[in-house]
């Protein structure tokens, strides 16, 4: 898969228990760890000695190496709530593989040390994919910056990052960091609209219809331009 060589393969199973137990999770987060999530599978581990991809370390953060979990699901929703269970659990950078019957979803998370505990991690934006067939091939690694662990990772981050924000828009060339940017301005404007139009279902007076009407027009517009 991704075209990582066979010799990377762990196929590990992963008890549920280890993340139930880590952490502070409250009620509901277990019961969505224990109900949504059917197995945790560590399938792959990318490392210097099984890769020839170099460990990276800075003042911030530390990636030794890449993990790639196949995580199977009983739904498609709390996918997101469940990656921060895992990662916030994993001291590695990790590409997250959710399985629901013929369907995949990838999500991926840069991460920093934490700089008053070092034995944790900061996770930073979550980048995850719609829904989309498992069969479909979204990228392989040996086309990437393989100069170490965090430029791989970097390159991975980017290439959802930019396959996301293709499904949004029109745009065929943009960078990793522009598509970040993006997809969070849509998603906020989206929203918005969403609430508006609600709002305008059920508003009786006329002066404040015309006003969430102009509202409305103006963010449709503002989504076109950036779309």
């Amino acid at each position: 898969m991704f075209g990582i060589p066979e010799r990377c393969a762990v196929n590990q199973f992963i008890a549920k228990k280890n993340f139930l137990s880590f952490g502070n999770l409250n009620k509901a987060e277990r019961v969505v760890l224990s109900s949504n999530v059917k197995k945790i599978t560590l399938s792959f581990q990318l490392e210097p000695s099984n890769s020839n991809v170099p460990t990276y370390k800075d003042d911030i953060r530390e990636y030794p190496l890449i993990n790639i979990f196949n995580v199977d699901v009983t739904t498609e929703a709390n996918t997101k709530r469940i990656t921060k269970f895992i990662m916030s659990a994993i001291p590695y950078p990790s590409i997250i593989i959710f399985q629901a019957e013929e369907q995949m979803q990838l999500a991926v998370c840069h991460q920093r040390t934490n700089l008053n505990d070092s034995s944790k991690n900061v996770l930073e934006e979550l980048i995850i994919t719609d829904w989309l067939p498992f069969s479909e091939t979204l990228f392989d690694i040996n086309e990437m910056n393989l100069r170490n662990c965090y430029t791989l990772y970097c390159d991975i981050v980017d290439f959802i990052s930019i396959l996301n924000v293709k499904k949004l828009t029109s745009i065929e060339t943009i960078s990793g960091e522009h598509a970040r940017r993006l997809s969070e301005k849509i998603f906020k404007i989206d929203a918005e609209l969403i609430s508006l139009r609600a709002e305008l279902k059920k508003e009786t007076q006329f002066n404040r219809k015309m006003e969430l009407n102009i509202k409305i027009k103006k963010l449709e517009k503002e989504r076109k331009n950036n779309g």
